[in-house]
């Protein structure tokens, strides 16, 4: 009996040093994770040549997708994962357009992938 006891014991001791490691790896799996930036980068109000960038790569074609897409790719991301519409921005400019135009709209923000 008095050996069931102390297997017991040493039992729990083993589970005790195993959690109290556990706790301690915590830390360092967190800090790894925070010293690693996000593979995206989010671009608020996104703007081009000064510009507010229009929800249309070009003359109200090639919209949404593909003009977040284009505007990810000029800032040396390879695609957009997310955005977001901005109904009737003021003033703004596609990516394949010369010159701004009046009320059109734009992106809230593009979220870019690395």
């Amino acid at each position: 009996m008095k050996r069931l006891i102390i297997d017991f014991i040493r039992m729990w001791m083993w589970v005790g040093l195993g959690l109290l490691f556990a706790a301690m790896l915590i830390p360092t799996v967190q800090a790894a994770y925070y010293k690693n930036p996000p593979d995206y980068k989010t671009f608020y109000r996104p703007m081009h040549e000064g510009q507010r960038l229009a929800w249309c790569y070009e003359n109200q074609h090639y919209c949404g997708r593909a003009a977040a897409n284009a505007f990810c790719r000029v800032q040396g991301y390879r695609h957009a994962l997310g955005f977001r519409i901005d109904w009737d921005v003021e003033l703004a400019q596609g990516i394949n357009e010369k010159k701004p135009s009046l009320h059109h709209n734009g992106f809230k923000w593009i979220r870019c992938r690395l």
